[in-house]
C-alpha cells in the first residue's frame, strides 16, 4: 500500500489552484409575524442549510453514474453546468424545474443541533427571518480550530448519530460511471502481485486467498469533482477530500481546506476471513473475527483495544460496519456496538502539493487469508468549521454566551450569514420555532 501500489488504469495527477475571491453570500428569508402554536410552513430563500433544508434548488440525477444530488439554482446556468460529486460527470440542466424550499416549524425543545427559525437581532445589518442550526448553548464559549468545533476550551467530539446530521456524502460504490473512459476501476488500487482482490461485474468487492500471506490492500482513490477549479482539472484526477459542497457548485471561495474527518460505511460478509483491517490515512483498525476484538494503532502508537460482543453480530451476515476519523478520535461501529479511540490529528504542513498527495487515498481495506465480500462502500465527510472570513484556522467568539442565548450557524458555512458574522448569540425569545 505504498509506492508499489498502482491503478488498475493510470491516472495523471494534476496540480490545482483555487480561485481566490473574497466575500460570502448572505441569503435572507421574508419577514413574518407567524406564531408557533401550530405547525407553520415557510418558503426558504436560502442555501445556507444545503441538504438539511434546501432553498431554491435543482434536483439532478447524474447521467453517468445515476446518483441524485441538489445544487443551488443560482450557482449554475447553461455556461456553468453542475458537476456530479460522485463521479465528476457534467450534467445538463435543460428541462429541470427549480424546487422552492419549504420548512415546517413549531414550538419544541431547543437542543444542540436543532434547526430553528428565528428573527435576526436588530443590532446587525442582516435583517429578516433566518433558518440555522443550534451549535452552542447558553453560557458556553465557542471556537473553531483547524476545522473542529471547540466548546469551553475542549474539542467537541460528535457521536456517529450527530455526524449523520451534518455529513456531506462524497462517494457511493453502487453508482458506477457507465462511460468507459472513467472506469470505476480507476478509483481503486492494489499492490503489485496482490491478486486476491476482485471487483465483480455488479460493483461489489471480493477477497479470496486460499493461504495466509502478507496483507493485501485495496485502496480507495478520491477523485477531484469540484466545479470551478482553476486551472481546470481532468475528470478522474486524484485529489484529497476538501470542504467543497456540491450544493454550491461555482461559488468562489478564498480557499478550500483538507477534511481529514470522514466516515466509511461498509456491508461486509467475512465468510472464512479470520482478520481484516482498515486504514484511515495514518491509522490502522484491525477487526479480529476469531478473537472478537478490535484494535487501533497510529504508526507505532497503540491507541487501544476493545472486545466485540458476540450478541451484537447476527448469525446471518453481512455485517454493517462504520469506521472513520471524527473529532480527534477513530470511531468504529459494528451493527449496534460502537467504540471510540483517541488519535492525533494530521495537520497540514503548508506545502499544498505534498499535503494533497498524502490524502488522495483516504481509505483502504486489507486481508491476508480467507474469503471476504464487500457489498457497498459509502464515504461521507464531516462538516468543516469556518471562521467568519472563511480562512482563519483558529477563531473564537469574543466572550461566553450570555444566559438564554444560543449560537447559530448554517450547515453550508461558506455561504451562510449567521452568529459567526454577528459575533453574538440569538436570544431564545427571538426563536420562532423548531424545524420538524
Amino acid at each position: 500500500m505504498d509506492q508499489q501500489s498502482h491503478h488498475i488504469k493510470g491516472v495523471t495527477i494534476l496540480c490545482l489552484a483555487i480561485v481566490a475571491a473574497g466575500g460570502v453570500i448572505g441569503w435572507l428569508l421574508s419577514r413574518s409575524s407567524a406564531t408557533v402554536e401550530v405547525p407553520t410552513v415557510r418558503p426558504i430563500a436560502s442555501g445556507s442549510m444545503a441538504n438539511a433544508a434546501p432553498g431554491p434548488h435543482l434536483q439532478i440525477e447524474c447521467h453517468d453514474c445515476g446518483i441524485a444530488y441538489r445544487c443551488d439554482v443560482m450557482t449554475v446556468d447553461d455556461d456553468h453546468l453542475p458537476f456530479c460529486y460522485n463521479c465528476g460527470a457534467i450534467n445538463s440542466i435543460e428541462g429541470h424545474r427549480g424546487h422552492t424550499g419549504q420548512v415546517a416549524y413549531a414550538a419544541g425543545d431547543i437542543q444542540r443541533w436543532s434547526k430553528v427559525v428565528f428573527t435576526a437581532p436588530a443590532s446587525v445589518d442582516d435583517q429578516g427571518i433566518f433558518l440555522k442550526r443550534i451549535v452552542a448553548l447558553p453560557g458556553e464559549q465557542l471556537g473553531f480550530v483547524d476545522g473542529d468545533l471547540w466548546i469551553d476550551g475542549t474539542r467537541y467530539q460528535k457521536s456517529l448519530q450527530e455526524f449523520d446530521l451534518l455529513q456531506v456524502p462524497v462517494f457511493d460504490s453502487q453508482h458506477r460511471p457507465r462511460d468507459s473512459q472513467y472506469s470505476f476501476l480507476d478509483r481503486f488500487a492494489v499492490g503489485i502481485n496482490e491478486e486476491a482482490w476482485l471487483i465483480t461485474t455488479d460493483g461489489e468487492f471480493a477477497f479470496d486467498a486460499a493461504e495466509d500471506k502478507s496483507q493485501q490492500w485495496l485502496e480507495y482513490i478520491h477523485w477531484n469533482v469540484i466545479a470551478g477549479f482553476v486551472p481546470q482539472v481532468r475528470r478522474g484526477s486524484p485529489d484529497a477530500i476538501l470542504d467543497y459542497h456540491p450544493y454550491n457548485q461555482y461559488i468562489s471561495r478564498p480557499q478550500l481546506n483538507f477534511v481529514d474527518d470522514y466516515v466509511v460505511d461498509l456491508w461486509i460478509t467475512t465468510h472464512t476471513a479470520p482478520v481484516f483491517q482498515f486504514r484511515l490515512l495514518d491509522v490502522d483498525v484491525t477487526v479480529d473475527c476469531q478473537g472478537h476484538a478490535i484494535s487501533v494503532s497510529q504508526g507505532a502508537r497503540h491507541c487501544g483495544q476493545q472486545s466485540i460482543d458476540e450478541t451484537t453480530v447476527p448469525k446471518k451476515q453481512p455485517w454493517k460496519i462504520r469506521v472513520g476519523r471524527l473529532d480527534g478520535r477513530v470511531v468504529v461501529q459494528i451493527n449496534s456496538q460502537q467504540w471510540a479511540f483517541d488519535i492525533e490529528p494530521i495537520l497540514p504542513t503548508g506545502n499544498y502539493i505534498d499535503d494533497r498527495l498524502v490524502r488522495q487515498r483516504p481509505f483502504a481495506i486489507a486481508a491476508s487469508a480467507g474469503i471476504l465480500d464487500i457489498k457497498r462502500i459509502l464515504i461521507a465527510r464531516d462538516i468543516y468549521w469556518l471562521a467568519p472570513n472563511g480562512m482563519d484556522n483558529v477563531w473564537q467568539l469574543s466572550s461566553a454566551l450570555p444566559p438564554d442565548s444560543f449560537f447559530l450557524v448554517g450547515d453550508n458555512q461558506p455561504v451562510s450569514r449567521d452568529s459567526r458574522h454577528w459575533n453574538q448569540g440569538i436570544q431564545q425569545s427571538m426563536i420562532q420555532g423548531v424545524v420538524q
